[in-house]
């Protein structure tokens, strides 16, 4: 992923909002990613994250503004989660996503329940989906049915056992989705951290 960079004003992005990886939890989960094949198309470890809210096509300027607005008042300590298996999205005979799973924290909802008035204050359009937090190790294009070949690959993703490691969660990020000639690549327009700390202003009032 790429580092911050300055923006024009009222540019059109590709965004969403999402949690970084740390770069061991990434080398360690592309050990887990199927093999590839015209069907199967594994993630590079470096576009790896959590996802919160996608947001689309929009100016990054009035989200960053909410945020910094509001987030004092919304105070949210720093938090760890930890992985708790694979799984797929899908039918498991056809995955249309192959993932690993953390918990689903009282933590990282109230984080998804809070960007999620903040996305609806600047009238864009939540996913009406139940929030399911994952990782995505790869993707199934199926044009087809799978291979024997590739029934193998799919059944030995699922017999696969992750240990229950760590993510440290002390700031969450908005994202620019971008395609390249080298591939897609994801660029940090803004990190945010959680202080856990409520501002005088936000305890006294206007």
């Amino acid at each position: 992923m790429v580092n911050e960079y300055e923006l024009a004003i009222g540019e059109l992005m590709i965004l969403f909002l999402g949690i970084e990886l740390p770069d061991s939890m990434k080398r360690y989960l592309s050990g887990f990613s199927p093999e590839a094949t015209n069907a199967l198309k594994p993630t590079n470890p470096t576009l790896m994250h959590i996802t919160l809210h996608y947001l689309g096509d929009t100016d990054p300027k009035p989200i960053q503004t909410s945020i910094h607005a509001t987030l004092q008042s919304y105070p949210i300590l720093p938090f760890q989660l930890h992985l708790t298996g694979l799984d797929y999205f899908g039918p498991k005979s056809k995955p249309a996503v192959f993932l690993a799973a953390p918990n689903k924290s009282v933590a990282l909802i109230q984080l998804h329940d809070y960007l999620s008035g903040v996305v609806q204050s600047l009238n864009h359009r939540l996913d009406e989906r139940s929030y399911n937090p994952h990782i995505t190790l790869a993707r199934g294009r199926w044009r087809r049915s799978p291979t024997l070949q590739e029934q193998e690959i799919i059944h030995r993703f699922g017999q696969q056992v992750v240990e229950e490691r760590t993510i440290s969660v002390s700031h969450f990020v908005l994202f620019e989705s971008r395609n390249t000639e080298a591939g897609r690549e994801y660029v940090i327009v803004e990190r945010f951290p959680l202080t856990g700390v409520e501002s005088k202003q936000a305890k006294l009032g206007p």
